[in-house]
């Protein structure tokens, strides 16, 4: 039997090495503060698949997803094929901006400080794609989905951040996956822990706290509870 399990594995395992290539991850198993955690292949994180190789278009397939959202500006999403035409999936495309900030391009400061200000900028600049995202991840039947950027590390970082800090995922927990993409993505950029944990310093300090920044944009506090107990299970 234990022969069987292992033999089992090993696609899922090739699976899940060819997509850590694309900064492709699953946020299941991440520690909530209620002992609970995030449910496995619910979430998922990743890159644009419109650059994956054809293996790696056949790893992603097998994660069965229905929904992405797209986080991308729309001239990025004019440059690529549409995901639409690599998955049977629904794509919502909600730029989190559509111009970035000259202070955003090829910044000297990579400190986590200097990051985490340019995060809280690009939030702000993107809190209706963030609330409509965070709407859409709430209806029946979207998930498992995937968020998505170009990388996968600095828009798709905030926005999963929100989703993790909503659904009461430790600050730890949050900053160790978005870290993880310094594996995988080599562009200059850096996926510092420190920056995620400034990143919620500032939103709270300036909201309160994610829900309430939410709520003021029409996720409702029923809403809050229902992703609650569609994304959050048992830890055994």
């Amino acid at each position: 039997m234990a022969a069987t399990r292992a033999v089992d594995q090993a696609p899922r395992d090739r699976e899940a090495a060819l997509l850590r290539r694309r900064n492709v991850r699953d946020l299941g198993g991440l520690p909530a503060r209620s002992g609970l955690v995030f449910g496995p292949r619910r979430v998922f994180r990743g890159s644009d698949p419109s650059r994956f190789e054809p293996e790696e278009h056949a790893a992603l397939t097998s994660l069965n997803l229905r929904s992405i959202v797209d986080l991308r500006a729309t001239a990025e999403m004019n440059k690529s094929n549409p995901a639409t035409t690599i998955l049977d999936v629904q794509v919502f495309h909600l730029p989190l901006f559509e111009i970035a900030r000259n202070n955003w391009i090829s910044p000297v400061d990579q400190s986590p400080q200097a990051t985490a200000i340019r995060y809280f900028e690009m939030l702000h600049d993107g809190l209706d794609s963030l609330a409509t995202a965070i709407l859409r991840v709430a209806q029946p039947g979207r998930a498992p989905f995937l968020v998505c950027c170009a990388a996968g590390r600095d828009r798709t970082g905030i926005v999963v951040a929100c989703l993790l800090d909503l659904l009461d995922v430790t600050d730890e927990a949050i900053a160790a996956d978005y870290a993880l993409s310094d594996l995988f993505v080599r562009d200059g950029g850096r996926a510092h822990p420190g920056t995620i944990i400034e990143f919620l310093r500032l939103l709270r300090s300036h909201h309160g706290s994610t829900q309430r920044l939410l709520v003021s944009r029409g996720v409702s506090e029923p809403i809050v509870e229902t992703l609650r107990r569609e994304f959050l299970v048992s830890a055994a």
